[in-house]
This record gives C-alpha cells, structure tokens and sequence, in this order.
C-alpha cells in the first residue's frame, strides 16, 4: 500500500514537472546583424593670411615659420602707426564650427607694455567689430559660425600707441595669437586648435 502510494505521488510530481516544461516552451528565430560600423566625421578649419595693403593680394600659410606680423617685415614701426593683416578662415570639416579669435602678450619677451597696442578683430570690409582692445591673456573675441565650406574673411589692425617716446625706440611688443574651433552640437571638450605665433 505505502509503496503503491509513493509511486503514485513520484508520477504525480513526474507529470506536474512534465507540464511546467511544457507551458514554458516556445519557439525563437533571431535575426543576426554584423558588420554595423560608424564612421566618426572630423573638424578641420584653414587659416591663411595676407597684406590687404599690397598691390598683389597673395595668402600665406603659417607653415615654415611665417608669422602674422614677421618681425624683420615689421621693422622700424613708428609710434602712431597701423598695422594691418587678413585671415582666411574656412571650414574644411563635416559639421558647422564656432570660431573665435585668442591672445596672449607676452611680457617676458616684451620691452612695450601692453597697451602700447590696441588689437581690432573685424569682419572683412567693414563688418562687425569681435574684438577692440588692448592684449590681455586668454582674450577672446566673439564667436562666429562657420558651415561646412564657408570661408571667412577677418581683417585684423594693430594700431600702435602715439604716446610712446624715445625710450620705445628699438623695443619688440610680442604676443601669440590663435585661432580656436570647436564643434557646436553636444560640444563638450575643445576641438581642433590652430596656434600662430605672431611678432612684431
């Protein structure tokens, strides 16, 4: 009798385990897609430069050395005088850029004092005015956007002070220059950065 019951409560539990199997039972079919790849775009912004006051216009790269303003170009300024140049910008990347305009004196290589110099950062033939003022470090003129393709055209005066005497006569006024651009959308961490080093 016992053993009749215990075989019967072991088939019980048999089909009980045999049914839940079976309720959890399904069918499956997966699709497997490989290969899936994203391709990052890149940030690329070219600077040249040129004198707007020579009779032949030619844009200069700062490869090999060449300055914004080359300090044996510039030789024997004069108190009162204006410096000119232009910057070529353009977008060479796949996305829209912010480009700004950066600065810095420097006062260790310097015999002028800063505000020997006045800076101007303008837009080509008279347009709006991102920067005015002497060179502090890390100053910065308004941002402005660039497309993929656009070129912009920056004139950029130093005008030197006329209150400077005798004692400016022979003196360098240094300071670097540079040209920043970095991505608009979900922008977080500088992009690419161009350093010129200019001298006067």
């Amino acid at each position: 009798m016992k053993k009749s019951l215990v075989l019967s409560a072991l088939m019980f539990l048999f089909s009980v385990t045999m049914l839940a199997g079976s309720t959890y039972a399904w069918f499956t079919d997966d699709i497997v897609v490989e290969g899936n790849s994203i391709v990052m775009g890149k940030q690329e912004i070219d600077v040249t430069y040129t004198d707007p006051t020579m009779d032949t216009i030619e844009w200069y790269t700062f490869e090999g050395g060449h300055q914004l303003f080359d300090v044996n170009y510039m030789a024997n300024t004069q108190p009162g005088a204006t410096l000119e140049r232009s910057l070529r910008i353009e977008n060479k990347g796949d996305f829209n850029v912010a480009v700004r305009i950066k600065h810095w004196f420097d006062s260790e290589a310097s015999d002028l004092p800063r505000n020997a110099m006045n800076f101007t950062v303008a837009l080509d033939n008279g347009g709006t005015e991102l920067y005015n003022g002497i060179l502090y470090n890390g100053n910065t003129s308004d941002f402005f956007t660039l497309e993929p393709g656009e070129v912009v055209i920056l004139d950029v005066t130093l005008d030197i002070a006329t209150w400077l005497g005798n004692d400016a006569e022979l003196g360098q006024f240094k300071f670097d220059f540079e040209v920043e651009g970095r991505q608009i959308e979900h922008a977080n961490e500088l992009g690419r950065v161009f350093d010129i080093t200019v001298e006067e």
